[in-house]
């Protein structure tokens, strides 16, 4: 295994479910420019059951990325609600470690401040996940999906759930503005 990630269902139609990540998953690890060669992905289902996933879409520079799965229907994450978050809004990070499974959350406040990322589309949580977080959602405590959290040191960066939509739409996903 090159690279594990956390992921949220975002579309459930007959027999096809859609899961959104971290294009980590993708790149190379001798050239993050790149996508890696022969890419196999694997995605953990139930108790010791792995899922071959089909590669949906993906923007490297936004570090996003669908991954198709063949399932019975799922819950599906919210991505058209109305709540905005605001800086020392209440939030969470949740994550699930490959191999054991475990959910892991932790809490925090989204930061006013695009710290050391530079990128206007790059929120921050001071959430302290660990990588195997990456690309887990980010929640309000009323659980609505507000982004994708990615990994940091200090601080955890994400993307904001207003750039993962218009990311959708480039991909033909969405047709309306949330």
């Amino acid at each position: 295994m090159v690279c594990a990630c956390s992921g949220i269902v975002i579309r459930c139609e007959p027999l096809i479910t859609t899961l959104l990540t971290s294009a980590s998953l993708l790149r190379s690890s001798h050239d993050e420019s790149r996508i890696e060669d022969d890419l196999t992905i694997r995605v953990r289902y139930k108790y010791q059951q792995y899922i071959n996933g089909q590669l949906g879409g993906y923007d490297l520079d936004y570090n996003l990325l669908l991954v198709n799965i063949k399932t019975p229907p799922l819950p599906v994450a919210r991505l058209d609600h109305q709540v905005q978050l605001e800086s020392c809004s209440k939030v969470l990070a949740v994550g699930r470690i490959f191999n054991s499974r475990k959910l892991m959350a932790t809490s925090g406040l989204v930061k006013d401040t695009i710290s050391i990322f530079d990128q206007e589309e790059i929120a921050i949580s001071t959430c302290k996940i660990s990588k195997a977080g990456i690309g887990g959602p980010l929640l309000d405590v009323d659980g609505y999906f507000h982004g994708m959290n990615f990994y940091g040191v200090e601080e955890t960066p994400f993307l904001p759930r207003s750039i993962i939509l218009k990311c959708l739409r480039s991909f033909g996903m969405f047709r309306y503005v949330f």
